[in-house]
């Protein structure tokens, strides 16, 4: 056998020693790669877990502090105009990062709700289909008393993180005035 050839074989028997090495390397790689991947959507998921939870909380705070605030209590009581200027103005959707609010007398009728767009800064009309989960003996109201307070996520036209609470003194006394409800649509 001639040197040249001797050669060709050297360099095609490394070739080919070379693909399979890498073939082999390449899958193992592949699946440890796989492995790390799936892991990270895990870790990624648990993450996007947690911050709804937190949001769910914070919101369910301040729903109830709305709810047992004296001055929410008269305003059901009284039906008073002031409340609402005073309190419900755009600046409160923004600061709280919601949607929707809500006052829902004890008869489960909305007695006022607003809605704004935080994107466009503008109040918009209330999605239609809370008048299919806020009416009287609704499940929903039901709950909500039970538990002493509601929150998690419900579908309204999209997937909307929303807490309510029964709006009671700022002593958390009763009789119950109604409920209080917040919403944030993803």
């Amino acid at each position: 056998m001639k040197k040249s050839e001797k050669a060709f074989l050297i360099v095609i028997i490394s070739t080919i020693v070379i693909i399979i090495v890498q073939l082999i390397l390449g899958q193992t790689m592949l699946s440890h790669f796989g492995a790390i991947e799936k892991r990270q959507m895990v870790e990624d998921l648990i993450d996007i877990k947690n911050g709804i939870e937190s949001n769910i909380k914070e919101m369910d705070r301040v729903v109830r502090d709305w709810a047992y605030w004296d001055d929410t209590y008269n305003f059901m009581k009284t039906k008073s105009r002031a409340y609402i200027e005073n309190n419900l103005v755009s600046s409160v959707f923004e600061n709280l990062r919601i949607n929707f609010i809500l006052f829902v007398d004890n008869d489960g009728k909305i007695f006022w709700g607003q809605a704004y767009n935080l994107t466009t800064k503008r109040i918009i009309l209330l999605p239609d289909s809370l008048n299919i989960h806020i009416q009287p003996n609704s499940t929903i109201l039901r709950l909500c008393i039970k538990e002493n307070g509601l929150s998690g996520i419900i579908i309204l036209e999209k997937p909307t993180i929303f807490s309510m609470h029964q709006i009671l003194t700022s002593e958390g006394e009763g009789p119950s005035m109604g409920f209080f409800v917040d919403g944030t649509i993803s």
